[in-house]
Order: C-alpha cells, then structure tokens, then sequence
C-alpha cells in the first residue's frame, strides 16, 4: 500500500472523504430507524425473559454509546497532521494494540484467581513464586486500558482502510455507490449470546444477546431456568463478533482472529443487500449458507488483511495441539453424531449423559467447554466448517469457493441465492462431481 495522500484539507481527496461519509450517515440512520420502529406488540414476560431482562444486551445502547465517540475520532483523522504515518507505523500500531489486548485478557484472568484465593502450589507441593496482588493487577490493567483506547481510533481507521483496499480488489464495489456499506469495526467486548433448543432434538430455536463477560454462576443460573420452565436444552456462549453497524469485534484474541472476525462481520453487512444476506432468517439452512459463506470468506479477506499489516505469510488451517495424539474436529463431529442418533431413538436422557461424559473427556484433554448440551451444537451448527456441524453445506461451500477465481467471485455466485431450495438448484446443476459432496441430511446443521 502506498503512503496516503496528504490533500484532505483540498481537492478531490477530501470531496471522496466527504460522500463517504455522507454514504455512511445515511446508512447509519436506515438502521437506527429499524431499530427504533420495531412493532411494540403486547408483552407478557416469561420466566425466562424476566431472568435475562438485568443481563440483557442492548444494541440501541451499544449504537447511541459508541457512535458519537467513534465518528468525533474518526472526524479528527481527517485533520492535518494525522496521516503522516508511515504503513510500516501503522501495521506496528495495530500490532501492539492486539498485543495490550492479549495480555489484558491474561491479566483479566489471573486478577479473577486472585480475587478467587487461586493456589499457590505447584505439583508435588512444591511452592510457586507470589502471583502478583489484586491492587497490582488492577493497576496495570487500567495502565493497559488506557494506551488501548489511545490507539483505537487509530487502529479502527487502519483496519478499516485495509479491508475496504482488500474487498475493492475483490471487485465487490458497487457500480453507483463504491464499496457499500462501508467497512466500519469498532474493537470491544462483543455480546454474549443464550440459544435454546428443543431437548429431542438440535435445532436453533431461538438465541437473546447477553452481556459480555457473565459469571459461570449466572450462566447456569438461566440455563437452569430454561430448562426448568420450558423444558429447553439452553448454553451461554461467548462470541467474537456481532454484525451490528458499525460491528463489534473483539479485541483480546489477537491481530489475526480480530481481522477475520472483523471481515467475517463486514461480509454480512455486504450479504445484507443481497437476496443471499436480506432471506438469512428464512429457514434454519439459510442461516448456515449465511455464516459458512461469510466463514470462508471472512477467513480469506482477514488472511489478506493479515499479510498486507504485516508482511508475513499466513499458513492455515490453524493446528491447536498435535492432530496426530487428539483431533479435536474429529472427536467432536463423532459426538454429534452420536448424540443425533441417540435423539433420534427417543433417548433424551442418555443423548444428555453422553454429552456430558464427552465434554468430561475434552475438558481432560486441555479443551475446557463449559456445557455440551443440544444448544450447544444447535448454536455452533451454523457454521458448517465447524467441529459441532454434520451439514453437507461446509463440503460443498468449499468446493464451490475451490471453484472460484477469487473470494470476491465466491461471494458474489453465493449472495445471489434468496432460498435454499435455489442454492440446492445451482449445487445440483454442477454436475456428478459436485453432488457427490451432496450425502447427508441438508437439514442437518
């Protein structure tokens, strides 16, 4: 990327900056007035809802908190004197600024095994050296808090202007409006998020944004009164990004997952002006062909993003661990199966024992999940490359972005479907090699 121009106090340059925004104000209002103008139909509280009402994630709080504050930083971007960074500086500032985020989540976790009296032993009894006070910890996290949100304004332009320079290359602009909507990432704390599911069987029924960073204790707390009042399978999940406008991505798991979170979000913005993106709530496989295409494609864009920062290759698929002593995507698709099959022969109970004896059996192996239940894999069932989904959809979305020249052609052969019954369609005009991925139940997340 070349250096940017330092005319925006004149000329074209500013005039381009300009009609952004104004592109950008636009849209911001759309969707405030979508938000605010919701049918407000007579509402009798359940249970449930009156449990969930103090944890509640609202997103017109989120909207009216972060919007002001970000577009007053973003303004002052556009003053003399902020451009003279050099793309080096600015690929080292969005490093370090993920960096302070990584060790503010490890910082996070041991202030809370402070405060919780954690051990002091190692094995064998032997003493451990003194973990740092609660007062320490606390200091340093604000020390840390503070030079992230010094950096974020700038972190959030320089991501932004990285994407939009990816997505263009793509050829995903449009031919009136440029590339639209914006790319537009605000890096936080994104919501948490409770999904139900009936008990006899995986099926996403239906999910409330939480607040973020809940105690375990009131986890289980609404989980149990999902169960006890509406006989639901419930899990509170954390997540690492919500498609709102601007998205929310989070910013304690590192450069290169904060990239592809953030392209993955700016993918359903793009999808939402698609017939592919507007249909995602039509039917549960709509919403796996929304989140496994915005999946790939949100994990090339980032991987992009990640090299032009960076400079370095990036090498995927990840490997956490060594594959060859425990696959963790195979044990876990074993499991579902099984669990399916035990569903499937009126077995709730023992589907639920064997759940729980095989989230025992990870938890052994370094992989600490928290509840393994229905809900669990009716939620992460939607992103049909995962572990947690027997969908033919992650197959055949594979094979047809192997198909394609370029993820911007992926994209835009994916966002033209408004069913899943013209998805199947397409696969099946592919010919023999494509339908030979098509085995399976396509209902199946």
């Amino acid at each position: 990327m070349t250096a940017p121009a330092k005319t925006d106090s004149f000329g074209v340059s500013r005039a381009r900056r300009g009609l952004r925004w104004l592109r950008r104000g636009l849209l911001l209002l759309v969707l405030a007035l979508l938000v605010t103008t919701v049918g407000h139909a007579e509402f009798r509280p359940t249970a449930l809802e009156m449990a969930m009402a103090p944890h509640r994630y609202s997103i017109l709080d989120w909207e009216m908190s972060h919007l002001s504050h970000k577009w007053t930083h973003s303004l002052s971007l556009l003053l003399p004197g902020q451009h003279d960074l050099t793309e080096a500086e600015r690929g080292e500032m969005v490093r370090e600024f993920f960096d302070l985020g990584q060790a503010q989540r490890r910082m996070e976790s041991q202030l809370w095994r402070t405060e919780m009296g954690g051990s002091r032993t190692r094995g064998s009894g032997s003493i451990a050296p003194p973990a740092p006070g609660a007062s320490y910890l606390r200091e340093a996290l604000a020390k840390n808090q503070a030079q992230m949100a010094e950096l974020l304004p700038h972190v959030e332009h320089t991501v932004e202007k990285t994407l939009s320079s990816i997505a263009r290359e793509q050829g995903l602009e449009h031919p009136l409006l440029g590339l639209f909507p914006p790319v537009d990432t605000a890096f936080g704390s994104p919501p948490s998020v409770l999904v139900l599911s009936p008990r006899d069987r995986i099926y996403r029924q239906n999910a409330f944004l939480l607040q973020p960073g809940l105690e375990d204790s009131i986890k289980d707390d609404l989980e149990g009164v999902a169960l006890d009042t509406e006989n639901l399978s419930a899990v509170v999940e954390p997540t690492g990004g919500l498609s709102v406008y601007p998205s929310v991505v989070m910013d304690t798991a590192g450069l290169r997952f904060g990239l592809e979170v953030a392209a993955h979000e700016w993918v359903h913005h793009w999808l939402f002006f698609h017939p592919l993106g507007r249909n995602f709530r039509r039917s549960p496989e709509m919403l796996t062909l929304n989140e496994t295409a915005a999946t790939i494609a949100g994990e090339e864009l980032g991987d992009l993003a990640y090299s032009e920062l960076t400079g370095e290759e990036v090498i995927r698929p990840w490997v956490r661990g060594n594959p060859a002593e425990f696959d963790f995507r195979a044990e876990m698709r074993e499991t579902r199966s099984e669990t399916e099959e035990l569903l499937a022969r009126g077995d709730i109970e023992g589907a639920e024992a064997y759940m729980e004896e095989r989230r025992q059996m990870f938890a052994a192996r370094g992989y600490n999940i928290r509840k393994l239940n229905q809900a669990y894999f009716a939620f992460h069932g939607s992103y049909a490359t995962g572990a947690g989904s027997l969908s033919p959809i992650g197959d055949q979305l594979k094979e047809l972005r192997r198909r394609s020249d370029s993820t911007g052609e992926f994209l835009r052969a994916m966002a033209q479907f408004g069913s899943y019954e013209e998805y199947l369609e397409y696969w099946e005009g592919l010919g023999t090699e494509g339908a030979d991925l098509a085995g399976g139940d396509p209902s199946t997340n």
